[in-house]
């Protein structure tokens, strides 16, 4: 019998990712949520199944019955007092959190894990895209919708790299084991779950120690892995480091004007300088966003013309910096 997926809160923006890739590899794939969105509908549209009355009820038969061909992911925003929760949990369903089921995915592939309190969706955006258009290929799991996939869910069946966000919350980010990781920022954030800044710090210790044998992380210039060295080192993992224009990092923009609306960068690798890139994403925040990226890209094989075609045609992320509005007088 066929595998069925169940989506507990299937409008996420990680679980609609996960149940386009299960619907895509011919699964049948029911969820529950809230309340219609954009993505619920975007899901039905593509042939899944999705109800938003929390009842016994809704949950179809097929799955009532087929308890040992059933996973039932959830997100950690559904309540334990959910009646289908408790139904499945009452009954001896498989239950797994999405983030050991993307574990799970990326446990197969060559993974470029982007985390960080801040910034890892846009790097993850840019990272994926920069990959897919070269020779190399990427699928990937986004924590937004790419203006040029529009899509949170990116599938390559001719690639074995898989670039997805790495998620801190609830230490999501452990159940990957990337072979390149990139951290763009280890700031207090999600004290709920951590109670102090040491411990987040020491949660993206702990997925660095995580990168595979022989793998790579890249952090943004001023983040301290000191403490982790030895390690890293034991794992032969190879460590670079990004800024935005500081110098004294390995990837960095030489040069960054402004021509038409537009940027036109120079960015140092320790592999050579690539000048003249058209980048038409507004704020330096991208840019910066954008040297993690291309470090990435560069590390996993494209060349440094498929990083200027790529970086040239990159939309960005549904809700950040659009533009809704631009005339003579007003953006």
């Amino acid at each position: 019998m066929e595998r069925m997926y169940y989506f507990l809160g299937i409008g996420g923006i990680g679980m609609s990712a996960l149940a386009r890739y299960f619907n895509l590899q011919g699964a049948t794939v029911y969820g529950y949520d809230r309340t219609p969105s954009d993505l619920t509908r975007a899901l039905e549209s593509e042939g899944m199944n999705v109800h938003y009355t929390d009842s016994v009820d809704e949950i179809p038969v097929s799955v009532k019955s087929a308890k040992n061909e059933t996973i039932v992911v959830v997100t950690p925003a559904i309540p334990k007092d959910n009646l289908e929760y408790k139904f499945f949990v009452d009954n001896g369903f498989t239950i797994l959190k999405r983030a050991q089921v993307l574990g799970q995915i990326c446990r197969e592939k060559k993974t470029v894990a982007i985390a960080g309190t801040h910034g890892k969706t846009s790097t993850t955006t840019f990272t994926s895209y920069l990959l897919h258009e070269s020779h190399c290929g990427a699928s990937a799991f986004l924590g937004g919708i790419s203006k040029n996939f529009n899509s949170n869910f990116v599938f390559d069946a001719s690639s074995d790299i898989i670039a997805v966000e790495a998620d801190e919350f609830d230490r999501s980010f452990h159940n990957l084991y990337p072979s390149t990781a990139v951290i763009t920022a280890m700031d207090a954030d999600h004290l709920d779950i951590y109670g102090t800044h040491e411990a987040v710090i020491e949660s993206f210790y702990q997925f660095a120690r995580q990168i595979q044998q022989n793998g790579t992380l890249i952090h943004k210039l001023g983040l301290n892995f000191a403490p982790i060295s030895d390690d890293l080192r034991k794992h032969n993992v190879k460590v670079y480091t990004y800024s935005l224009q500081d110098s004294s990092a390995d990837f960095y923009m030489k040069s960054i004007e402004i021509r038409n609306n537009a940027f036109v960068l120079a960015l140092h690798t320790p592999f050579g300088d690539i000048s003249d890139i058209h980048f038409s994403l507004p704020g330096k925040t991208n840019v910066e966003n954008l040297v993690a990226a291309s470090a990435a890209s560069l590390l996993n094989g494209i060349s440094f013309e498929e990083l200027k075609s790529g970086i040239a045609s990159l939309k960005g992320v549904v809700r950040r910096f659009d533009l809704q509005v631009s005339t003579p007088k007003v953006v």
